[in-house]
């Protein structure tokens, strides 16, 4: 879609055999520079999506954000951007709010 780096929720095509995930979301917000880069996988849908899995939409078709299954890849594993996810915004830093701070599932904080 684009030569530019990666910028927080892009949808990216994985290189090499690293990741087995067919398609990678950028977690990591582009001002943060390091050598590696947080991401989650990208899976074909099934349903409806969840709060820590929800659904993207890229060229028709539905793909669950494994937020459970975030890791720091290095930069190199990031092929082509196909597209974004910041429509989906709001639902995927839900979903990381529930797994890092309990909310807003209810969860107490302490």
């Amino acid at each position: 879609m684009r030569g530019d780096p990666p910028r927080w929720l892009d949808i990216a095509k994985p290189k090499g055999r690293l990741v087995r995930a067919p398609l990678l979301l950028v977690l990591q917000h582009h001002v943060i520079t390091a050598s590696t880069l947080i991401v989650a996988p990208l899976l074909p849908a099934t349903g409806p999506g969840s709060l820590l899995a929800p659904v993207v939409v890229l060229g028709g078709n539905g793909y669950a954000a494994d937020l459970l299954g975030l890791s720091a890849v290095p930069l190199s594993v990031l092929g082509e951007i196909l597209g974004s996810a910041l429509d989906q915004a709001d639902a995927i830093t839900d979903g990381l709010d529930a797994i890092f701070r309990g909310h807003p599932v209810g969860l107490p904080l302490l």
